[in-house]
């Protein structure tokens, strides 16, 4: 139908809405991938279709149903019950008749405030200045965001890249355990370079070599086998069976990811 699903900046909430099916509500547990606590609203309004949005805290979850927007509080003991009206459509038409601004998909933005588009093709967006703020604190702010072009049934919708790790969770919730590393030049030595059979590869830190992978120069990943020799001084890379030509290799270890080149004679 015509609605709209999203989660949380937290990651931990997620809200499911469109006119059809109304509100479902869930909990979120990033660690083990489960939904939980299901609160299911009716919403029964005269909506033709709808959005959802939370605001950057996760306190608050915005619905933009056709001619209204509600605001629902996630810490109410009944959310159902803490259903505020906090914008009613003002018959406003961009730029005339029949292409009216009633609110249809939701999205916070960077600037934490809540953009709204609108059920037609029109020039403005509706905005939600302090979402974090409960009733009409919240400032809505109808077509105030006037745009160059006509926007219509669409609005932006990227992930959230800043999500992170789950502090104290056992699982990864996105971390590999690799962090960035800005100077790896002097890390590991690749020889001989250019090479006709055998690579070797030395590392001047003491650390782990996990894997190592290489790759020729259009990204396709190359059959070749490597093995420790020298209780783990050196890793022996044999590039026998590859082609003449530049290859890259990826040497993972428990602290960081280096690519090296090197030439197959």
């Amino acid at each position: 139908a015509n609605g709209q699903v999203v989660f949380s900046k937290q990651g931990d909430k997620y809200a499911y809405y469109d006119e059809k099916r109304d509100l479902d509500i869930f909990n979120f547990d990033r660690c083990n991938g489960n939904f939980y606590s299901r609160v299911h609203i009716d919403i029964n309004d005269s909506a033709l279709g709808g959005g959802a949005a939370f605001s950057p805290s996760g306190r608050f979850l915005y619905i933009s149903s056709t001619y209204y927007v509600y605001q629902f509080d996630m810490d109410a003991p009944n959310i159902e019950a803490s259903k505020t009206t906090v914008a009613v459509w003002d018959s406003f038409y961009s730029p005339q008749q029949p292409l009216a601004t009633v609110y249809y998909l939701s999205q916070l933005a960077p600037d934490n405030k809540i953009y709204i588009n609108c059920l037609n093709g029109t020039l403005d967006l509706h905005v939600i200045n302090y979402p974090d703020s409960a009733g009409a604190a919240c400032g809505f702010c109808q077509h105030c965001i006037h745009l160059p072009a006509f926007n219509g049934f669409t609005i932006p919708n990227h992930p959230n890249y800043f999500l992170g790790p789950l502090v104290g969770s056992v699982c990864d919730t996105l971390h590999n355990g690799i962090d960035d590393v800005t100077n790896t030049n002097n890390s590991f030595n690749l020889f001989p370079n250019p090479a006709n059979r055998l690579v070797y590869v030395t590392q001047k830190a003491n650390v782990v070599i996990r894997t190592v992978e290489v790759f020729n120069a259009l990204g396709q990943k190359m059959n070749v086998k490597y093995s420790t020799i020298k209780n783990n001084e050196y890793i022996e890379v044999n590039v026998q069976s590859l082609l003449p030509g530049v290859y890259f290799m990826n040497i993972v270890t428990d602290k960081e990811k280096v690519v090296r080149k090197f030439i197959r004679e």
